[in-house]
């Protein structure tokens, strides 16, 4: 029973893939809550749980009892060796009162601690702890299209959005914002429309040859950037590559030429920096010079330091029937591989 908790706690933990730094104890603390609730195997009573939720902590008798007699142990010489910095990743495994994870927030600011324990008054004071370390409100596409500078606009729209017309359109959304901040997502599209003459606001044509709106790729671009998805996308490769085990099978569904190119990459064993669609001058150049490098002794000219099989050499796409049955897929692409 202890290890099924444990189990769904940890795979809260690997879907943020370890790597957040602006996370804190409320929201960790109530994934913990919220995973519990839906784990019958914990046998937890949904009426125990109900009242954790509507207690006040500081009417609480037990809490103050708890906290007074729980005295964190080598506080000092814990929070010096641990020496917090801004940024840093913590994980107190076993939370208590609090009295460790409490000390390193106060020594460092900007740093995220993930706190375990299963008593359900830890829970309580974790709760309250981390109204004092609220959750920092994260940049939405409303402040990026009001905020940053037309250059950096452009470049969002041109790297996630594949807009060859991103100089355009983030000269449109900074003329407009001078008179009217952008709220909504029909005055974003408003302002792309108008950057383009009126044969052009459905003149794209996606997969299945139907009309597209010219705003489009903006919006995947800004929803892209905001929510960081390629990032994620990539933590997410490397963490199903640190965990399977030899045999394990990778599937990837990606729905876009840039999920699908750090995919091709990453399963390749292709920096992620290097550039793509080279000329053949280029891919000379760049093989001498892999070939040059230290490393070749480990990785050989020719040879792929790939760590992945594929199972099925050419990429994927959904056959005619199933676009019919559902056109939302029609951009699907499939690649399957086996880790060495």
């Amino acid at each position: 029973m202890l290890f099924q908790c444990l189990c769904q706690v940890y795979k809260c933990l690997l879907l943020r893939n370890l790597e957040l730094s602006s996370i804190n104890v409320v929201t960790f603390t109530r994934r913990i809550h919220s995973s519990v609730k839906q784990l019958s195997e914990c046998e937890l009573k949904e009426e125990t749980l109900q009242k954790h939720e509507t207690e006040e902590l500081p009417q609480s008798a037990e809490n103050k009892n708890f906290e007074r007699l729980h005295i964190p142990v080598m506080l000092e010489e814990v929070v010096n060796f641990l020496s917090p910095q801004s940024g840093q990743c913590f994980l107190d495994m076993t939370f208590g009162a609090g009295g460790h994870t409490t000390a390193l927030l106060q020594k460092a600011g900007d740093i995220t601690v993930y706190a375990l324990d299963r008593d359900p008054t830890a829970y309580k004071i974790a709760q309250q702890l981390s109204e004092s370390y609220p959750y920092p409100d994260m940049p939405t596409a409303a402040d990026v299209v009001n905020a940053l500078d037309q250059q950096a606009l452009a470049s969002i729209l041109r790297t996630y959005g594949e807009e060859r017309h991103a100089k355009k359109i983030a000269s449109a959304i900074v003329q407009a914002r001078s008179i009217y901040p952008i709220t909504r997502t029909q005055q974003l599209a408003s302002i792309v429309a108008g950057a383009f003459p009126a044969s052009a606001l459905y003149a794209r044509k996606d997969l299945l040859q139907r009309p597209t709106h010219v705003a489009t790729k903006t919006f995947q671009g800004l929803r892209i950037f905001v929510n960081d998805e390629l990032h994620e996308l990539f933590m997410g490769l490397k963490t199903a590559e640190k965990f399977l085990k030899p045999g394990g099978r990778l599937v990837a569904l990606s729905f876009h030429s840039l999920e699908d190119r750090i995919i091709k990459r990453f399963l390749y064993g292709i920096d992620m920096t290097e550039k793509y669609n080279l000329g053949s001058r280029q891919k000379i150049r760049q093989g001498l010079k892999n070939c040059s490098k230290e490393d070749d002794t480990e990785f050989p000219c020719g040879k792929s330091n790939s760590k992945w099989i594929f199972i099925q050499k050419k990429v994927l796409t959904p056959q005619a029937k199933d676009i019919q049955t559902n056109p939302r897929g029609r951009s699907a692409k499939l690649r399957a591989a086996i880790k060495l």
